[in-house]
């Protein structure tokens, strides 16, 4: 969002599910067939320990931001909370 208009992001992988805004100008993405990353000045960073990709029958793959600025994203596989700032961030496996 730049000001109170959205902006189309360039750099997103092809496979994307959904994305949410944190601190730092990062976008956290999920994938279709699991795994994440950053997107970032239009530039992709996967994530590789966020549950790998692997393809589920229709269960989502959801990503929030809680008021404190933590990620949270959810797959079948599991949650996983990112708690620092911007790209950097400790990624804790919860289920």
């Amino acid at each position: 969002m730049t000001g109170d208009r959205w902006q189309e992001q360039s750099g997103l992988p092809d496979d994307s599910f959904a994305a949410v805004a944190a601190n730092g100008g990062v976008l956290a993405v999920t994938g279709v067939y699991g795994g994440g990353g950053y997107c970032v000045d239009g530039r992709y960073v996967d994530k590789p320990a966020l549950g790998g990709r692997q393809r589920d029958g229709g269960e989502a793959f959801i990503v929030r931001v809680l008021r404190d600025d933590p990620i949270v994203m959810s797959y079948p596989t599991g949650i996983f909370l990112g708690t620092g700032s911007g790209v950097d961030r400790s990624w804790t496996r919860l289920s």
